[in-house]
């Protein structure tokens, strides 16, 4: 009789049976469920309601570095799990639910490392008739609440742009930025767009660089809100004339927020006319997306939702398990998840 290696699923049940305890210690846990808490009192207080929206839908989202998983119904219809709940939050917004938040899950394909996990916990909300420059204090004062951090302090994103590549984001080329790249990352890829390389010099030569032990410019530890991005990185922000950046191109009202070399939030001053959005998605069938067709991206409900009138208002998507990861200082997202997939 032919003796034959075991089958690989035996292998991977034999480890399932050894792997069977928590990722995170009961401390970690008993600090999950404080924040929860924290997080319901805090918006409770503030008269914002607590909702909740599926995780599959017909659509993705329109950002096309988010990709996501799918499934198929029994009736061969492709559903996608919800890389975020903005669509369907901002269809309740422009049914008059005022201010609204939601803690959910929420799941990413191809992220997964020391710092991401496809599936993950996020807050987000969203302030009727508040700008951007409100939700960045509200932010502020969350990360404050749960985490004790340092008051967050703000730079725009020329002021980083300039410090460190001496360029003008609102007011370069694309072959500026290709020279950037040349020099300061020896990249050279014609097939990258003006949008490509601003996002891939900040990460690699701004980022980066800032986190790094030899920066003595930015503090790590403290909280750091970038605001005004240039009008090519809205995405789904309103834009207008700056206010703290020395340009006379729109800025797109726009943040991020980075501690300790993470980034944890972004936030918009939400694009609220239909027109314009469907202007953007015209733009964006244009361009490339890895494999995910931009029909799928475009969810024709909330083209009507924000033609029916979504209210003035601005939105926050705040990593929750990243926070953590990041107050906690551990070396993986995994220390402070329950149990891996």
């Amino acid at each position: 009789m032919n003796q034959s290696n075991p089958p690989a699923t035996s292998n991977v049940q034999a480890q399932n049976t050894q792997d069977w305890q928590p990722n995170c210690s009961h401390e970690i846990l008993k600090i999950r469920a404080q924040w929860f808490k924290k997080i319901r009192h805090y918006f409770e207080q503030e008269g914002v309601l607590e909702v909740d929206t599926p995780a599959l839908s017909h659509y993705s989202v329109s950002e096309s570095g988010l990709q996501p998983f799918t499934t198929n119904t029994s009736s061969h219809q492709k559903l996608y799990l919800q890389t975020s709940p903005e669509y369907a939050m901002k269809r309740l917004l422009a049914d008059g639910s005022g201010s609204i938040y939601q803690l959910s899950k929420v799941f990413r394909n191809n992220e997964l490392g020391q710092q991401h996990n496809p599936e993950f916990m996020m807050l987000e909300w969203y302030r009727t008739q508040w700008d951007y420059l409100k939700l960045i204090k509200e932010v502020d004062q969350l990360m404050q609440l749960l985490a004790n951090t340092r008051p967050l302090i703000q730079n725009s994103y020329q002021q980083l742009f300039i410090k460190y590549l001496n360029i003008d984001p609102h007011d370069t080329t694309l072959q500026a930025l290709e020279q950037a790249g040349n020099t300061y990352l020896e990249l050279n890829d014609s097939s990258l767009s003006f949008t490509d390389w601003l996002e891939i010099l900040f990460d690699y030569c701004i980022h980066q660089h800032q986190t790094s032990n030899t920066t003595k410019t930015l503090d790590p530890s403290q909280p750091l809100a970038i605001t005004e991005f240039p009008r090519a990185l809205a995405q789904l922000a309103d834009t207008g004339p700056a206010q703290h950046t020395q340009t006379t191109q729109p800025v797109a009202y726009r943040f991020e927020i980075y501690w300790r070399g993470v980034e944890l939030a972004n936030g918009y001053q939400e694009l609220t006319c239909p027109q314009e959005l469907s202007k953007r998605w015209q733009l964006q069938r244009a361009t490339p997306d890895n494999g995910t067709s931009w029909a799928s991206r475009q969810d024709p409900r909330l083209l009507a939702a924000m033609s029916q009138g979504l209210p003035e208002c601005s939105g926050c998507a705040l990593g929750f398990d990243r926070l953590l990861f990041t107050e906690q200082q551990t070396k993986n997202l995994s220390d402070i998840l329950t149990f891996n997939a």
